[in-house]
């Protein structure tokens, strides 16, 4: 990536920040890929101006005009080949396999504008911060919610991936959108988002990520002066009315697979390794989305469990695994050990501690529960990581509605 695009975006041009801190992100080899601002208050008031310039050009623009201009954006997004190759450099993949998360970007964004309320504009300007975990997907759902209903947003990077932040702004600056409706801060995840909390003009707030970025935008929105608005934990739903604030946040978690009665065992086990441990879509089950529970039929259960864990024997041989982008992660993954053992599930792939290595060149391994109960906690939804538990169900209908009950409507059923 260039050396200028490691500043702050404000106003369609790339701006130091005031305070001239910055951090560093390094590759998945440990090499600097490079440095990216701190910023604070002074840069979010920038920041703001250039949005309350652009609030009024952007929110009478018509509304069909409005979308159009998203959905060229969305196209540039998805044909942005330098968001691939920084991708390759930070996790660690060919660059060819990173294609496919642009191409699920473009799918989400053309759902998005395709259902775009109007063509009353929603008031004030919002403000987006979506975990690296949920990688372009996340970025464009995010952002595409409050700019087409004629926002000006502010985007707060993820400094584990911060030039995604920076490509998909530029992107979207490149084809006529005017310049403040949508600026980039960098900072260390969490500054910029509490300052926030004090600005009159913030609007909507759409927070995505761990329990704790969830927990602290919550504190510090809750405290806004004269404008406590409601939490909600639903995401990208509704019209900000005038004057009040709305808070939606998604907090990232792993998903259930279903594996029923009649369904092939090798061709189970190969798309739940794939959904839950491969590096192109669940970086080794680091990203949203990523498969943390199985139901399987009790009829088929131990060929499947047999089939699993022979494919991930010839992924780990493969060199498929990742190392850890986020250094919490460890301390995740070791307490879920922890309490499946705790639980009575019977761990048959990995090591009690939660294969724990230094953290600095750490690489992930799978670690796989089998005898695990409905009702152990194990089985709730967590922090994606590298944790498969296998649960026995007696029937299709069980596995159903158990997945129902902690997924919802986003279980995938094989």
């Amino acid at each position: 990536m260039e050396e200028r695009k490691h500043h702050n975006r404000i106003g369609g041009a790339w701006v130091a920040p005031a305070a001239g801190l910055s951090h560093e992100v390094t590759t998945a080899a440990g090499a600097v890929l490079g440095s990216w601002p701190r910023s604070g208050e002074d840069d979010l008031e920038t920041a703001l101006e250039a949005a309350r310039a652009a609030a009024k050009e952007w929110g009478e623009l018509r509304h069909g005009l409005r979308v159009g201009l998203l959905r060229q954006g969305l196209e540039t997004i998805v044909h942005a080949r330098s968001i691939d190759r920084a991708m390759s450099d930070r996790l660690g993949l060919p660059v060819a396999e990173c294609v496919r998360y642009r191409r699920q970007a473009f799918r989400r964004g053309d759902a998005i504008l395709r259902h775009a309320p109007g063509p009353q504009p929603a008031r004030g300007v919002a403000l987006v911060r979506v975990d690296a975990r949920a990688a372009v997907t996340g970025l464009v759902e995010s952002l595409f919610v409050p700019l087409s209903r004629g926002m000006p947003t502010l985007l707060l990077s993820d400094p584990v991936m911060p030039f995604l932040a920076d490509e998909i702004c530029v992107a979207l600056d490149g084809i006529g959108i005017p310049h403040g409706v949508l600026s980039v801060l960098h900072d260390d995840g969490f500054t910029v988002l509490r300052a926030a909390a004090a600005c009159p003009d913030v609007k909507r707030v759409m927070v995505r990520g761990t329990e704790e970025l969830i927990r602290v935008a919550r504190e510090a929105f809750e405290r806004k002066p004269a404008a406590a608005g409601a939490v909600d934990t639903g995401f990208g739903a509704g019209v900000p009315g005038r004057g009040e604030l709305q808070f939606r946040g998604r907090t990232l978690a792993d998903r259930t697979f279903v594996v029923r009665s009649g369904s092939d065992p090798d061709g189970a086990a190969e798309e739940v390794v794939r959904r839950g441990f491969g590096a192109l879509e669940t970086w080794s089950g680091q990203a949203e989305g990523s498969v943390g529970r199985v139901l399987c039929h009790e009829r088929i259960f131990s060929r499947f469990t047999e089939a699993l864990l022979g494919t991930l024997e010839e992924a780990r041989g493969e060199g498929g695994a990742l190392p850890a982008l986020d250094p919490a992660l460890w301390d995740e993954i070791a307490a879920r050990v922890s309490l499946g053992l705790d639980e009575g599930a019977t761990l048959v792939l990995g090591e009690p501690t939660g294969s724990r290595r230094p953290k600095r060149d750490a690489i992930l391994t799978p670690s796989v529960f089998t005898n695990a109960e409905p009702r152990m906690r194990l089985l709730r939804p967590g922090l994606p990581a590298a944790v498969l538990v296998l649960v026995r169900c007696k029937d299709d209908a069980q596995a159903a509605a158990l997945a129902d009950e902690l997924d919802g409507a986003s279980s995938n059923i094989d």
